[in-house]
């Protein structure tokens, strides 16, 4: 029988898992509010189960009638302990309590910090009226040696941008954004921009959509 939560594979294994558990259960029943007619029914599940397993093992007793009885009782005694263990309130279960009943504390999921370093882009000429980007970690930051590497929980890079002067002095100054998931990413533009020049700032924005801070000024001349 396969492994199905917290109980054991074997039913050798979940015959001490299951007596353990029953007395531990009836013992701390008031501190981890347990439901007594919960407790009861796996109480007498637990009473049959130890009637017919040992006939199970034994090959003079073991028939396919007992066995399909004994995979029965499994059945209920694990169908009444994931009641309670749902009903057991998460605050007052102990370490004692879930290694007693090989109950694994689920662990929060880490929220994705705001990004703290800007990404190191490169801009480059590519065929026609096109610009290429590539970006990478911050020089001295994790994932640095690798071409594309973003900082952890980080989704996307998000650049702002405009053609032709005045010279933007901050990112309010450009007109147009895009986000960039995975490089190298193309900019392409119209023949009557060649020549222009191409001002850019870009940024990190996390998984939760909240961004980093900006790079410095970002330029390249149209070809």
């Amino acid at each position: 029988m396969p492994n199905s939560g917290p109980f054991p594979s074997k039913d050798a294994d979940f015959n001490n898992y299951a007596q353990r558990g029953n007395t531990y259960l009836n013992t701390n029943k008031v501190r981890l509010v347990i439901n007594a007619a919960d407790l009861a029914s796996l109480t007498a599940s637990i009473t049959q189960w130890n009637i017919t397993y040992p006939l199970s093992q034994n090959p003079d007793t073991c028939t396919v009638a007992i066995t399909k009885s004994k995979n029965t009782l499994r059945k209920q005694i694990e169908t009444v302990l994931r009641k309670i263990y749902g009903d057991i309130p998460k605050s007052v279960l102990t370490a004692d309590d879930r290694a007693t009943l090989n109950l694994k504390a689920h662990a929060k999921p880490t929220p994705a910090p705001v990004p703290d370093s800007v990404p190191s882009v490169e801009l480059h000429a590519g065929s026609g009226n096109q610009i290429v980007i590539h970006y990478k970690q911050e020089v001295g930051k994790q994932g640095s040696s690798h071409h594309s590497a973003k900082p952890d929980k980080v989704s996307h890079m998000e650049l702002c941008y405009k053609t032709g002067d005045p010279v933007p002095a901050n990112p309010d100054g450009c007109n147009k954004t895009v986000s960039i998931g995975k490089v190298p990413h193309k900019l392409n533009f119209d023949t009557s921009d060649s020549g222009k020049h191409l001002y850019a700032f870009a940024r990190w924005v996390n998984t939760r959509n909240q961004p980093g801070p900006w790079t410095a000024l970002l330029q390249i001349l149209i070809p």
